[in-house]
């Protein structure tokens, strides 16, 4: 058997992830890594039809629809059919009148809506909306279908490492030898890799850098945020680069590639490119700007000169080739790819990577499904023995046996971003507030989170309780003076007298001189501990008396 080559694939977004599949799936040794969780800086989810790219190139239009349609066979528990809208600002009938001729040429099925049958589709598109076209847009989840990839990768025999930086790479002679990669916390180790690929598009440039040649890309930088209310039932575009509106579950994720989250890698999202964006998005949707922003991220791409590799696929893809750039064997980098296309960018790095060592495997990628999560409660609390299966996130509607289903995953270990990013535990309205404490207790093994209510001291002790010897210590009394064996919700139970803490307890009450019952005038109201009337020694009740 011939020597099989190991591969580095940087970049833990639905490309790198792709990528790492792709070429597992041909049987060649892959490692996956990528310095944040799968799914990390990845786009708002829009399943792109196609159809905007259809006035300009309705060739190219025609390759995105034909890969929507695949990514809806292999992945299809990851999207949602919502539908879509181009959205006709007022004055740009030109404009829509290209779109629909490009659709029909490319074979792209779309329907023409005036202002008022909008409208009664769309209720809160802004006023400004004249008219436009209904097109086959859907959502995919970003965090689902790379989690699915990357596990996919799994199966044939990838590895996955994500939380894991490259920190240096080895040049020998004229091509890359090795390469040091890093975890949090601890020292970096040197691996032996034949062949590295940068697939991190909001990271552009930086492996090309560690191996000393310039870089060929630019980071295209924009804005994601998510709102907690869902205006449209449809994703919502523009003709123009404008905000896009993609519905999720009761919620909608707002995007822009023109408000620029920062300048630079890693930059926060900053309060004024959040006005900006819902701004923007005002001039679509009405009052938009009024709902409450739960979370945003910036969503950076890289893209390249014409002259750094040719079109992969006809759809903006370029795989630039660094030995016949720069002379460096050993190295490719990907730019040009989004959400939609990122299986067609990830077979074109492959093809090249096969290509450099003569291997001719065709891509099985877009023939095989991805693999499908169990998300049943009842079937995850019976795998895991949880029961009961307590909620740990009410806004996403996750359970502990979710949680430790996702701890259970080899790339995980304790990562609770990637739990996150499998389970959306954490990324409902709270933002984890309410529930980032259960999140880090339910997922262990041996132990019950505090207060979770199948802990062992909201339970009765059971007949298995051994009976105390006539030496032992006496059964407990209850902490209700008037409480009386099988009477109330109190009952004997081996070892001792049981009560049942939900039993709403009374305010004690003491007894003046004159012989009255009144409540206890004291500052503990009677839950003092004596249990004592004014007369036999409660000294603040006896005070008050006189």
């Amino acid at each position: 058997m011939g020597y099989t080559p190991h591969v580095l694939v940087v970049g833990t977004g639905p490309t790198g992830a792709g990528l790492a599949r792709d070429l597992a799936m041909r049987g060649l040794e892959v490692t996956l890594v990528g310095r944040g969780p799968l799914g990390s800086g990845a786009a708002g989810g829009l399943l792109n039809c196609g159809a905007r790219l259809a006035a300009e190139s309705p060739e190219r239009a025609a390759r995105v629809h034909v890969e929507a349609q695949r990514l809806r066979e292999i992945a299809a528990h990851c999207v949602e059919e919502t539908g879509g809208v181009i959205a006709n600002p007022a004055g740009d009938g030109s404009t829509i009148d290209a779109i629909r001729e490009g659709c029909a040429e490319a074979d792209i099925p779309v329907e023409e809506l005036d202002a008022e049958t909008l409208g009664e589709r769309e209720p809160r598109l802004a006023a400004s909306v004249d008219g436009g076209l209904a097109v086959p847009d859907a959502r995919i989840d970003p965090f689902e279908l790379t989690v699915a990839t990357a596990e996919s990768a799994r199966e044939h025999d990838a590895t996955v490492e994500p939380g894991t930086t490259v920190t240096d790479l080895f040049v020998d002679g004229s091509g890359i030898t090795h390469a040091t990669l890093r975890q949090p916390g601890e020292p970096g180790e040197m691996h032996r890799v034949d062949y590295v690929v940068d697939a991190s598009g909001d990271r552009p440039g930086r492996i090309a850098t560690l191996a000393g040649v310039e870089p060929p890309l630019a980071r295209e930088t924009g804005l994601a945020l998510v709102a907690n209310e869902r205006p449209t039932e449809r994703v919502v575009t523009t003709t123009d680069p404008g905000p896009r509106v993609v519905p999720t579950e009761g919620r909608c994720v707002l995007e822009s590639w023109q408000a620029q989250a920062g300048q630079g890698t890693g930059d926060p999202v900053t309060p004024a490119a959040v006005d900006d964006l819902l701004a923007d998005a005002t001039t679509l949707i009405r009052d938009v700007d009024t709902a409450r922003v739960l979370r945003g991220w910036p969503v950076g791409r890289a893209v390249t000169d014409d002259g750094d590799g040719p079109d992969e696929g006809g759809v903006g893809v370029r795989v630039v080739d660094h030995e016949a750039r720069d002379g460096l064997w050993g190295l490719s980098t990907v730019a040009g790819t989004g959400l939609t296309t990122h299986r067609l960018a990830a077979a074109a790095a492959a093809d090249q990577v096969c290509g450099k060592f003569g291997i001719d495997r065709a891509c099985l990628t877009g023939s095989h499904p991805l693999p499908e999560r169990e998300t049943d409660p009842a079937t995850l609390a019976s795998e895991h023995g949880i029961d009961p299966n307590p909620v740990v996130c009410a806004c996403e509607s996750v359970n502990r046996a979710a949680i430790q289903d996702a701890l259970d995953e080899a790339s995980v270990e304790g990562d609770l971003d990637a739990v996150r990013a499998r389970t959306h535990a954490g990324m409902g309205e709270c933002g984890g507030g309410r529930c980032a404490h259960r999140l880090a207790a339910g997922g262990r093994d041996s132990a019950t989170p505090r207060g979770a209510s199948n802990s062992p001291r909201w339970h009765a002790p059971t007949d298995s309780t051994p009976e105390p010897s006539s030496a032992g210590r006496t059964p407990a009394r209850s902490h209700s003076r008037n409480s009386r064996a099988g009477t109330g919700t109190d009952r004997e139970v081996p070892g001792g007298r049981y009560r049942d803490p939900r039993r709403r307890r009374g305010r004690r009450r003491a007894r003046g001189v004159d012989g009255r019952t009144r409540r206890c005038p004291g500052p503990s109201r009677g839950r003092c501990g004596t249990g004592s009337p004014a007369r036999q020694g409660c000294s603040v009740a006896r005070k008050r008396s006189r």
